[in-house]
């Protein structure tokens, strides 16, 4: 009897002592794990959701996040990486009231009220992060005071729709991530640029992290030049806010510093705590050189200022009263630097689409349309069209959209099931293959010419005029690295 007592005492002992040495390994792997993040954000705005609609960028933005991260998880060297996905959120949509979808005249608008409710479903694991109060109360003051100048960015509904751009400010003191990959909601993270080679073009991402990621953040760690952002400038800008990187500090000593930028005085030549024109800060005097664009490796190439036009005022750079002055400002205007650039001298490694060119974006572009009817394939129409298909289409595989359970994802399905059925008619097939055969469906002379289908006699290099056409339209093309 003892003895029996004595043996269950002993396998009760063993068992928890196994139990907690699994517990201690799984905290030791997560230990090892080196956490790193790709970010967007999204913040509901109080306008008709048919012209400024935001809730239905969400989804498409994750399921290019999601590609991107199978793709990042494929590769040996980073086995050990673990990814997430953060949305920074704007006011909580609870308190948004917005007017009712108002479509143009001839138009279906399948955007509402209910597709700009946040439905955390659209974007599956997403983290949110939760502007601080003291950043929220910063951003509202400067919204109002640069409304008040009379002088901003484009116009003061813009602004109000705007100005919580700002709050991306939050991820500098996200510091239990190595690096957060911030993109715009409007960006694709792993774009099909050329049809039929998605996973070739997916295997390449995957092999170029391997290689960079980990020199990119041990040259951000480095111990005499260390940096905290990575971004790259545009015509618009010294430094543009759609895609960057940021590398949190351990301290949150810089996230508070900002927070005191924004609530020094600020105007709109001299911008914030009247730091002074962007040509006084880096424009180069007789004894001081111009401030030159340093790069992650500690290269350098070419003026921070790279049009003199924004030398003269903060008013002559886009976003200058908002994030992009703003982080300019946090990073550049400071001793030692912080940022850095993306160096545009080297070859691309990965390239994102960000989809800033009009006519409008591409989830809007997606669920405002002319109603189906035969005969109504006009060939600017049939353009448009096949540009939504493309986007559509990819958006139609995935399982939310097939089975759709939110509101996005149901308007998705109906718009492609509605283009697909106009492009199936006669007077569009007609006009797309005209568009086709006059190279204006075709991303690039390259890109168009098709290997020969099987058991064809065609040469590889002949032009393919079948469906599906299309590109994604309406894009800039970004580097990663």
């Amino acid at each position: 009897m003892k003895l029996g007592v004595l043996l269950i005492s002993l396998l009760s002992l063993a068992t928890t002592e196994v139990v907690a040495l699994i517990k201690r390994t799984k905290r030791m792997k997560h230990a090892a794990a080196t956490r790193i993040a790709i970010a967007t954000m999204l913040s509901p705005n109080d306008q008709n959701p048919c012209k400024y609609g935001m809730g239905c960028a969400l989804l498409p933005w994750c399921a290019s996040a999601q590609r991107l991260r199978d793709a990042i998880t494929r590769s040996p060297t980073l086995a050990a990486f673990s990814v997430d996905f953060l949305l920074v959120l704007g006011k909580p949509d609870s308190l948004v009231r917005r007017p009712r979808n108002d479509a143009a005249k001839g138009e279906i608008c399948l955007m509402s009220n209910a597709t700009e409710e946040l439905d955390m479903r659209d974007c599956p694991g997403v983290r949110q992060i939760h502007a601080g109060a003291q950043l929220r109360r910063a951003v509202q003051l400067h919204e109002e005071r640069v409304i008040r100048s009379g002088v901003m960015s484009y116009n003061p509904g813009y602004m109000r729709r705007m100005s919580k751009v700002l709050f991306k400010w939050e991820l500098v003191r996200q510091n239990d991530y190595a690096a957060i990959l911030f993109s715009d909601v409007d960006v694709d993270l792993l774009p099909a640029f050329v049809r039929g080679r998605e996973a070739e073009e997916a295997d390449e991402v995957s092999r170029m992290w391997g290689i960079q990621l980990p020199k990119l953040l041990n040259a951000a760690k480095h111990p005499t030049t260390p940096f905290n952002l990575m971004g790259y400038g545009d015509p618009t800008s010294p430094w543009v806010a759609g895609l960057f990187w940021v590398f949190p500090p351990p301290e949150a000593a810089l996230y508070w510093e900002g927070v005191r930028m924004l609530n020094a005085p600020w105007n709109a030549t001299h911008g914030f705590n009247r730091s002074g024109t962007p040509h006084q800060l880096w424009g180069g005097t007789p004894t001081v050189p111009k401030t030159l664009r340093r790069h992650a490796d500690g290269t350098t190439s070419g003026p921070l200022l790279h049009r003199s036009v924004f030398g003269r005022g903060w008013q002559h750079v886009d976003a200058g009263d908002l994030e992009q002055g703003f982080i300019l400002n946090m990073f550049w205007n400071r001793s030692p630097q912080l940022g850095v650039f993306v160096d545009g001298r080297q070859k691309a490694t990965h390239s994102v689409a960000h989809y800033v060119r009009g006519p409008q974006k591409p989830w809007r572009r997606a669920l405002t349309y002319e109603a189906v009817r035969e005969g109504s394939c006009r060939h600017r129409q049939a353009y448009q069209d096949w540009h939504r298909h493309f986007y559509l289409a990819s958006l139609a595989k995935l399982p939310l959209v097939r089975r759709p359970a939110t509101a996005c994802s149901r308007a998705f399905k109906r718009a492609y099931s509605e283009v697909a059925t106009r492009l199936n008619t006669t007077t569009c097939e007609a006009s797309s293959i005209e568009l086709c055969k006059a190279q204006k469906l075709q991303g690039s002379r390259k890109s168009a010419r098709q290997p020969a289908m099987k058991g064809s006699s065609k040469k590889g290099s002949k032009l393919s005029c079948h469906p599906p056409f299309g590109g994604p339209g309406g894009h800039d093309r970004l580097v990663v690295f």
